[in-house]
């Protein structure tokens, strides 16, 4: 409960120390493991993100086994953030399995975020591949934004193979348990690549990413920095959140 509520707080401060914000995940953020009686797969960390006041989250393939076509539907039919995924789609009906991409405006800049789901074999699903993917949206979304961020769930390798060969892109969240310790800037556009944290089961984060990103009149990254925040005792729990959390704890005797 204590990366969650940690977690809350970690945003809030981040909400008041800058000018504009957006708060994203990479994928493998709706497996959730609550035991409240009612709560379907991902409700709960539908819910969390939704409170933590999330903008955008990519489908990772576990999320997509975890919650199925049925699931993957009911979170984005009820969540405020855009669940996203440009590659995804159902194996039954050869629909996306959530939006491709969302559209905000900060300021005078209008930022497009693209989801993109690894590729792997899921029951029920036909997962494209990323790199062609992200080729095709991108070339129409360089007529419609002026900043386009990824948030890739496709690998580091492919993450890396994408920011080489795919014009347009300024920055790349990068999902996947492969940590990449450090940013780094790839290809004739210096795509800035960055990831935060792994996945580990049980655990609600042990870090959080936090980027302080300026850009140019035209959208070019001009500078920028990077921070991963561990959410240990050092980060206050958030007393609001963590009331919501005890709350979903089955009381002792419930069925």
């Amino acid at each position: 409960m204590g990366g969650v509520a940690r977690r809350a707080t970690a945003l809030q401060v981040a909400r008041v120390s800058a000018e504009h914000t957006l708060v994203l995940d990479a994928g493998h953020a709706l497996l959730d493991s609550s035991r409240r009686p009612g709560y379907l797969p991902g409700q709960v960390a539908a819910e969390a993100l939704d409170r933590m006041g999330y903008d955008a989250v990519a489908l990772g393939s576990e999320d997509l086994t975890t919650l199925g076509p049925e699931g993957v539907a009911r979170v984005q039919d009820a969540a405020q953030f855009a669940l996203l995924s440009a590659n995804a789609y159902s194996a039954n009906s050869n629909r996306l399995a959530a939006a491709p991409y969302a559209l905000f405006e900060m300021g005078e800049q209008r930022i497009a975020v693209l989801g993109l789901t690894d590729a792997r074999d899921v029951p029920g699903w036909k997962i494209t591949d990323p790199l062609r993917t992200a080729r095709h949206y991108v070339r129409r979304l360089r007529q419609e934004a002026d900043i386009i961020i990824v948030l890739s769930h496709a690998g580091q390798n492919a993450d890396r193979q994408i920011a080489l060969q795919v014009r347009g892109i300024d920055i790349i969240v990068v999902g996947g348990n492969h940590l990449l310790a450090e940013p780094i800037r790839l290809g004739r556009d210096k795509t800035l690549l960055v990831h935060a944290d792994r996945y580990s089961e049980g655990v609600a984060g042990q870090f959080v990413g936090q980027a302080e990103l300026h850009f140019g009149g035209a959208g070019q990254l001009t500078d920028y920095a990077w921070e991963r925040i561990r959410l240990d005792l050092r980060v206050a729990e958030d007393p609001v959140m963590n009331r919501w959390l005890l709350w979903l704890e089955p009381s002792e005797g419930a069925p």
